[in-house]
């Protein structure tokens, strides 16, 4: 008797402490980090994609600002600004090779780094609900450095979230580029759980730590809804998402498409692409068909 008594306080013990464990993980850890990816600060040389650029600093709140560059075509007068936005965890630099190639074909291309990324301010992200006003800050910029030239999106995973609810919220976005993104984020969150704990998936539990994350930097995680924010663009878009992409499934791609009340619209899956080499395994032919589409939109 006085064993069975023994183990049951151990036992008590055990899953009190689990319990414990749960709640500080769940609470205080968890949720940081969803808001605070490690920054990427990366040392490459802008020159490197075009000799005319210019350093860029965008104002935020609290003295803070996003930082990056914006590189215009050599020759010839510009036919449009492309904004790139890069995905979470990301930096500024990974859209240089992008950037290359549009002002080689003749296109303005700001890149910047998303608040709280590389050398932007910001202490936490939100995966598109503030993120959208820094975008419209961006495009109120550009409408000021250039009147005469349409201003079009291009982001990639959570760049392409938020690029869709910039655009949702800014019709002066005139096109969007929009590559491997997520519908919302309660399930993207769960998606990434349930991948990392072998398929076992615990909706409580991330919708608990998203519901946290909120209250700590202040946002309705609800709101991030590409799938929602979509039924409400009219401005053409061009979706595009890899059929192997092991972290966002390509039917998330083929939901926002079907959702997307833009008339003028394209959707493609690249086959035998990824989460992140959509455009190097479509290869020139994806670029093309990608910037054949932009062209369209200048028409």
């Amino acid at each position: 008797m006085r064993y069975v008594k023994r183990m049951y306080k151990k036992l008590l013990i055990v899953v009190i402490l689990l319990s414990v464990t749960a709640f500080l993980l769940t609470t205080y850890v968890l949720p940081y980090a969803i808001l605070q990816p490690k920054r990427l600060l990366l040392d490459v040389d802008p020159a490197s994609v075009s000799l005319n650029y210019s350093s860029i600093a965008i104002a935020l709140e609290q003295q803070d600002s996003l930082r990056g560059y914006l590189f215009k075509p050599l020759s010839d007068t510009p036919k449009a600004t492309l904004i790139l936005v890069h995905g979470i965890g990301g930096a500024k630099e990974h859209f240089f090779p992008l950037a290359s190639k549009l002002t080689e074909d003749g296109y303005n291309a700001i890149v910047l780094d998303n608040r709280a990324h590389g050398g932007s301010g910001g202490k936490y992200t939100t995966y598109g609900f503030k993120e959208k006003e820094d975008i419209s800050l961006i495009v109120h910029y550009l409408n000021q450095e250039f009147p005469e030239l349409k201003v079009g999106i291009w982001g990639s995973s959570m760049g392409g979230a938020i690029a869709i609810q910039a655009m949702e919220q800014d019709k002066r976005i005139a096109f969007g580029i929009v590559e491997s993104t997520f519908i919302n984020l309660e399930q993207i969150v769960y998606d990434y759980q349930k991948r990392f704990s072998a398929g076992i998936g615990l909706r409580f539990l991330t919708d608990y730590v998203i519901a946290r994350a909120g209250v700590i930097a202040d946002f309705d995680p609800k709101k991030v809804s590409p799938e929602n924010a979509v039924k409400n663009i009219t401005q053409p878009m061009f979706l595009a998402h890899g059929d192997q992409d092991e972290r966002i499934t390509y039917t998330y791609g083929e939901l926002l498409f079907k959702n997307l009340a833009a008339t003028h619209k394209t959707f493609e899956l690249v086959k035998g692409a990824g989460h992140l080499n959509v455009g190097e395994v479509g290869g020139e032919g994806y670029y093309k068909r990608v910037m054949d589409f932009v062209m369209r939109q200048l028409q």
